[in-house]
């Protein structure tokens, strides 16, 4: 079990340990515990959402030019720096060199969508992110994987090191890439600059959940496969005590012992209310997090259809507030502090 006074890996998050809790009653599920590792492998990290909602982002254009405009949401996401803007689900994974704080955070960005521009131009000046040191993608959807172009101002004009920039992605993922950016896969196709990527596969064979090192070993990845509709699969990642799943409809059992020890948890979340065929709603990831037992739940992949950010999460803080862990909904642009261990 996890010592008691083990420090809580997201501040601002979770209430006590989850391992010193009680389960559900008549909850089915499995607690697993992860012992902590020793203070001198844990290393300074932040994780930042770049973006927080689905593929179309939040305000809808339709919503907007609608006479007269009615939709709360929109109204409220297209006022300057409102918490309620969604552009797609990105996040970004800063830590640490272990051994060396004097030198910059390594980081990690997570999915590179339609609206990654817009949310770097946004976010990375203010956080001082200047430099990208491996992409992680989860799966080729249009909001994960269409900003790629966008990733040349990196490889090109910021970074000293003459490498290439790594890029870590499934089969079916890098089948997609091929297809909508041939010139940055054989760059005898190019006619400009390019992005200077270097494409490394993931998550195959036999390997499928076998973990991976990115940024010259600071950190380690597991892949977590899940169904994404009837007919796809994604991936989520594990990375310490983190599980990021932004885009579920259903998680194999494979995949739950995986994630066992989490303590952290971002996931999809599309509506607060009903079902979807290919996404997680509110009531899926509140399933999800009963049986896995985190400390703290970050909602993403947020549409419309949720209120306002703060009258979300109200709406969430009221709902849970008997529960032994919390649910949030994410914003664009917040910053989630993390003590990511080192393997």
């Amino acid at each position: 079990m996890r010592p008691s006074k083990s420090p809580h890996p997201c501040r601002g998050g979770g209430r006590r340990c989850l391992a010193r809790s009680a389960h559900t009653p008549g909850l089915k599920a499995q607690h697993f515990a992860m012992s902590a590792p020793p203070l001198w492998r844990r290393t300074v990290s932040e994780i930042l959402i770049l973006g927080s909602g689905t593929s179309e982002g939040v305000p809808r254009v339709s919503c907007l030019t609608a006479s007269p405009p009615s939709c709360q949401t929109c109204l409220a996401a297209a006022q300057p720096d409102s918490k309620s803007r969604r552009r797609n689900t990105s996040i970004v994974v800063r830590k640490s060199v272990p051994g060396n704080p004097d030198e910059r955070p390594r980081n990690v960005l997570f999915d590179c969508g339609k609206f990654f521009y817009e949310a770097a131009m946004t976010w990375f000046p203010k956080h001082s992110i200047r430099e990208l040191d491996a992409v992680v993608l989860t799966h080729p959807h249009a909001d994960h994987v269409l900003g790629m172009d966008d990733l040349r101002d990196f490889t090109l004009n910021v970074s000293d090191n003459p490498k290439p920039l790594p890029v870590f992605l499934d089969a079916p993922t890098m089948a997609r890439v091929k297809q909508i950016f041939p010139y940055m896969v054989d760059r005898e196709k190019a006619q400009s600059a390019v992005p200077n990527c270097a494409f490394i596969g993931i998550a195959q064979g036999a390997e499928l959940a076998a973990p991976f090192e990115v940024a010259q070993g600071v950190l380690r990845i597991t892949p977590l496969r899940v169904q994404h509709g009837r007919h796809m699969t994604a991936l989520g990642f594990r990375f310490g005590d983190v599980s990021h799943i932004p885009d579920v409809s259903s998680v194999p059992d494979e995949t739950l012992e995986l994630m066992g020890g989490t303590r952290l948890l971002i996931v999809d979340a599309l509506n607060p209310m009903g079902s979807n065929p290919t996404h997680f709603c509110l009531d899926d990831a509140v399933q999800l997090a009963e049986r896995i037992r985190p400390e703290r739940v970050v909602l993403v992949d947020a549409t419309h259809r949720w209120p306002a950010h703060e009258d979300a999460n109200d709406m969430l803080r009221e709902r849970f507030s008997a529960l032994d862990w919390t649910f949030e909904l994410a914003h664009d642009g917040q910053r989630i502090d993390c003590a990511i261990y080192s393997i």
